[in-house]
């Protein structure tokens, strides 16, 4: 009987915590980034080794000279997390680059702005284990990049992981 328990409880267990999958954010993110339509197929992968779980999923967008990029990780072991919280409190403003420090909808965020090559990024940690990585080039006016991220569904994509 103790071994039928035990065995309930690790079947529920991997029932709550439900694997991420990136083919489940296919249809969550938009066919076109500020006008810019999707180019190409989606590059997704799943990757599961003993505890460790880690999902990945690029959806690149081209028009002419305009592109775009909308990256999403989660990392069970927050191995590829951490190093985005560790300078997401960092602020840089040279001739060349920005990096600030942001939130966008409650989540901690990093905005970035790399001027020689005219592209704009936006970091967003969903969750502990998962961000999104979102670009363009050329670079919108932070509002316009801040405002397309906002209009993303964020709390969907975070509550993929939970």
């Amino acid at each position: 009987m103790l071994r039928f328990s035990v065995v309930l409880l690790l079947l529920l267990a991997t029932s709550l915590c439900q694997a991420a999958d990136y083919k489940q954010w296919l249809p969550l993110l938009p066919e076109s980034a500020m006008g810019i339509p999707r180019s190409g197929d989606p590059e997704g992968t799943n990757v599961t080794m003993n505890d460790m779980e880690n999902s990945s999923l690029t959806v690149r967008y081209r028009d002419g000279e305009r592109s775009a990029e909308i990256m999403l990780i989660h990392d069970s072991s927050r191995s590829l997390i951490m190093p985005f919280e560790m300078v997401r409190d960092m602020r840089v403003e040279t001739p060349e680059e920005i990096h600030l420090p942001t939130t966008l909808e409650g989540y901690q965020a990093i905005y970035q702005l790399d001027r020689p090559g005219n592209q704009a990024a936006l970091i967003v940690i969903l969750s502990p284990t998962m961000l999104i990585h979102v670009s363009f080039q050329p670079a919108p006016e932070k509002a316009a990049l801040m405002k397309f991220v906002a209009g993303l569904p964020l709390k969907k994509l975070a509550a993929s992981v939970q």
